[in-house]
């Protein structure tokens, strides 16, 4: 499977892209990521922005 099969497989979701697919605030998703109800970010998208692939979200339970 090359890099860009798997890219398609298994996006980068931004925090913008959480919070449109699960109808909730940037607010909730910063409380969410304290209490650990989000797994910590994969990767590091520019300083400001981060990334999670949609399979940790997947392991951590959140369904998108």
């Amino acid at each position: 499977m090359s890099t860009t099969e798997q890219a398609h497989d298994d996006p980068i979701l931004t925090r913008a892209d959480i919070m449109a697919r699960l109808g909730v605030s940037r607010e909730t998703v910063r409380q969410w990521l304290k209490a650990k109800r989000l797994p910590e970010p994969d990767v590091a998208l520019s300083r400001k922005t981060v990334g999670w692939k949609r399979s940790t979200l997947a392991a951590a339970g959140v369904n998108l």
